[in-house]
């Protein structure tokens, strides 16, 4: 049975390893008897990272473990390779009288809180013990993080072809019994099952085949993966807080560091990608303008064939730029970089006040559909990202009030106070062109219709009549009043200015409202509601953006 279990295993891991690469895989594991031992044992021999978490001090929890599993745990900590967490509050050792499986249950919620993927080897039995295997998977499926274990059991898992729709968390089931239950042992199938959650609580569905959402977050999780291996050339993104406060501990730091890190990379990828799919919309309005310019000049000016030359060589140009642009996907990396990238600075923001727990970015990025785009999968997980940390309000909350507001709303709020200014001083320039140019278009109309007899005899430099002139402008004016209007369509000009008078709105009415000195608990819901409110904003704009530029998906 244990072999069956251990190869069940292995092609688990090595199947998400696989897929992910070049990412590497990371076993988090609490080191328990039996199987977590046996899933540690495995993820090493494949070579992948391990970080195992203690629910108590070491010497204390290595005490509760069977010989044999003390052993096992002296010796995975012990490798340089492996690294070692103790989730744990000292005030269940300073007092008696403490629910002996509350350590264990903390423990779970951990786990959860913090795997992309949960590996639970399970023997399929409704008992749900603080802290046990059942507990933890309701916990991760459900995202169920209250303080203290749920009573309620989920409904049996129904195995069977899942819908492809299903954005939920997935956990994989290897069936397996308990330690001293041979007989169980005997007649199990250790065959692997993914389960998925239905967004509904306790209702999970499972099928033996890696459903579409996992594998979609796993390729984007390698996608990510290469593009941060080039990371070398990408500008330096805004860091979120170059100085923290004094009372955080080291797991605290390590998880605000690591969140720094990766949105500092997203960020990077964004403005990057952003840069060179603007550089290109711009590269393809001047080409069309250039090809419109020579077709008339050619046709009205001078029929000389090497403006036919120069519009074929812009077409050849142009085309070569659709094929590279459609090939790199700049504007698809520069959404969804950009969607992770925001999702990274309101977690950092929350997890400094203690509140991560409160703002479920999966659940704002599922209710929106932007987590449905191709490629996004990824920024779901966001909330994920992060060494585990205790969740009890952090100390000092008035200085790490004070950091946030101005690292974060208030921040925020003249950014976007700035760029709105901007946008609006450069549309008010644009409409003051497109104007004159629509005169001069109109009276070239008159002109004609009043002295066109007359211009046929009047020539410019080049023996051109004027006539001709005028009708070349009145051709060439519209087309690049067109291009221009498709060219403002494509930059989703007018929906950016939306977003940043919206951001603007949502960040300066919550400094406003945190200026009024309310109490604790009012404070914490306006950071809750500003994030929500935030997300919600960025993921309209991508929304508008993605549907403007993608074609929806064909059902034929």
């Amino acid at each position: 049975m244990r072999d069956s279990v251990r190869r069940s295993v292995a092609a688990v891991i090595g199947g998400l390893a696989d897929r992910c690469a070049p990412a590497r895989v990371e076993l988090l594991t609490g080191m328990a008897d039996g199987a977590d031992q046996i899933v540690t044992e495995v993820a090493l021999e494949l070579g992948c990272d391990v970080h195992v978490m203690l629910p108590k001090p070491r010497e204390v929890y290595r005490a509760e473990l069977s010989p044999e599993g003390a052993i096992q745990l002296d010796r995975v900590i012990e490798s340089p390779a492996v690294e070692v967490s103790i989730i744990s509050d000292t005030t269940d050792h300073e007092h008696g009288g403490v629910d002996p499986g509350l350590p264990y249950h903390r423990l779970g919620l951990h786990l959860a809180k913090s795997a992309h993927v949960l590996i639970a080897l399970w023997d399929g039995q409704m008992e749900r013990r603080s802290g046990g295997t059942l507990d933890v998977l309701a916990s991760y499926l459900d995202r169920d993080f209250g303080p203290e274990p749920s009573g309620e059991l989920p409904d049996p898992v129904a195995v069977g072809e899942v819908p492809d729709a299903l954005e939920g968390p997935t956990a994989v089931w290897v069936p397996s019994a308990r330690l001293g239950a041979a007989g169980q042992a005997e007649q199990l199938d250790t065959t692997p099952v993914y389960v998925i959650a239905s967004g509904r609580g306790g209702v999970w569905h499972g099928q033996a085949a890696m459903p579409t959402a996992l594998t979609s977050m796993l390729d984007d999780l390698a996608e990510l993966t290469v593009d941060m291996s080039s990371g070398g050339s990408q500008p330096a993104g805004y860091s979120l807080l170059e100085a923290l406060p004094d009372d955080l501990d080291i797991a605290e730091r390590l998880a605000l560091d690591e969140v720094q890190s990766a949105y500092l990379a997203a960020d990077g990828l964004a403005m990057a990608n952003q840069s060179l799919s603007d550089r290109a919309f711009i590269a393809a309005t001047l080409i069309g303008a250039g090809m419109g310019f020579a077709f008339l000049w050619f046709a009205k000016i001078d029929d000389h064939l090497a403006w036919l030359y120069a519009y074929l060589a812009l077409f050849l140009v142009g085309y070569i730029l659709f094929r590279t642009t459609h090939s790199r996907r700049w504007l698809h990396q520069h959404l969804s970089r950009r969607v992770l990238a925001e999702n990274l600075r309101v977690r950092f923001f929350v997890l400094l006040l203690g509140m991560s727990d409160r703002v479920d970015v999966r659940r704002v990025m599922t209710e929106t559909g932007v987590s449905s785009f191709p490629g996004f999968a990824w920024a779901r997980e966001s909330d994920r990202v992060g060494v585990p940390l205790p969740q009890s309000e952090p100390r000092e909350l008035a200085e790490r009030y004070a950091l946030v507001d101005e690292h974060w709303v208030d921040d925020q709020a003249t950014y976007f106070g700035r760029k709105v200014r901007q946008l609006e001083i450069r549309h008010a320039g644009l409409e003051f062109v497109q104007r004159v140019l629509y005169v001069l278009s109109f009276l070239a109309v008159v002109v004609i219709i009043i002295f066109g007899t007359d211009l046929k005899t009047v020539y410019v430099p080049g023996h051109v009549s004027l006539k001709a002139v005028l009708i070349f402008l009145m051709g060439l004016l519209p087309l690049w009043l067109t291009l221009w209007e498709l060219h403002q369509g494509r930059m989703a000009t007018r929906e950016l200015l939306w977003q940043f008078r919206n951001q603007a709105t949502v960040f300066g009415r919550a400094s406003s409202d945190l200026g009024r000195g309310y109490r604790d608990e009012v404070r914490q819901q306006i950071y809750v509601d500003l994030a929500e409110r935030s997300l919600f904003e960025t993921y309209l704009w991508t929304i508008h953006r993605y549907h403007r530029e993608f074609p929806a998906p064909s059902g034929g």
